[in-house]
């Protein structure tokens, strides 16, 4: 994919260029005698951040499975231009090249679709000038162990690089059923007995409508709820070893709805 683009930059600048100019892609450190015109060097592949969440994407052809979605990149080009020096106007004729290249990528900023290498969606491709920190071209020439040459760096955004992975479509939702199913009655609890005794004293609570429901008791602040929910209209509890005698509160609350209090004195 990456290869098609350039050959579609390659494409764009010999058929618009004038006077028509020889267009290479290779890499500045190649044969020099290989070099002639302008030449588009790929030297850098970066994922494009604005397309990094893209989800799974239906398969054209194949109904009920996705495609992992493809990468996403944006490719930097290095374009320089190359012609004899003249021994009076030096790269003056170097230097008209590359500027004319630059005009027909100004104009052409999305790469129209009859230069388009077979493959590439029409106005997917979008060329843009860099402004780049002339220490960073610097270092692009000394990595190359070339001495620095006048150049300019475009980005080419967004090579899609298609996935193979696959994964089958979720079935459709056609319908949904809820059921839902409430008392009509509050449960609640209306009475306790005894209030006094020593420790270990079975409590029996009575209301209404506590069958099913989850009751949570405690007796001085110490956790004494019957496990899961009660059966009937009256459940019983045990008042806790460890008290000391007095006067303790009671609190029981039903299913988070209700809520009931009462007090229970330990007896010596």
């Amino acid at each position: 994919m990456i290869g098609l683009v350039s050959e579609s930059l390659r494409n764009l600048l010999v058929a618009k260029m004038v006077p028509t100019t020889n267009v290479t892609l290779l890499s500045p450190a190649a044969d020099s005698s290989l070099r002639n015109g302008i030449n588009l060097f790929a030297y850098r592949l970066i994922p494009n951040a604005f397309l990094a969440n893209r989800d799974f994407q239906p398969v054209h052809g194949r109904p009920g499975e996705l495609a992992a979605p493809p990468l996403g990149l944006s490719v930097y080009y290095l374009m320089t231009s190359y012609a004899t020096t003249h021994e009076v106007s030096g790269d003056a004729e170097a230097q008209s090249q590359l500027g004319e290249a630059m005009r027909v990528l100004y104009e052409d900023a999305i790469i129209p679709a009859e230069y388009l290498e077979d493959g590439l969606p029409p106005g997917a491709l979008r060329i843009t000038l860099q402004l780049v920190d002339q220490d960073e071209v610097s270092r692009v020439w000394t990595a190359l162990e070339l001495p620095f040459q006048l150049c300019a760096i475009y980005e080419v955004a967004t090579v899609d690089l298609a996935t193979v992975a696959r994964r089958p479509a979720a079935p459709r939702v056609t319908g949904t059923s809820v059921s839902m199913a409430a008392g009509a009655e509050r449960p609640r609890v209306t009475a306790m007995s005894p209030r006094s005794g020593p420790v270990g004293t079975t409590l029996e609570f009575t209301g209404e409508h506590l069958a099913g429901w989850t009751v949570t008791v405690t007796v001085g602040g110490q956790d004494v709820s019957p496990a899961g929910p009660v059966t009937a209209d009256r459940f019983t509890v045990e008042v806790p070893p460890g008290l000391a005698a007095g006067r303790y509160a009671v609190e029981v609350d039903t299913g988070r709805l209700t809520s009931f209090q009462s007090e229970f004195e330990v007896t010596a």
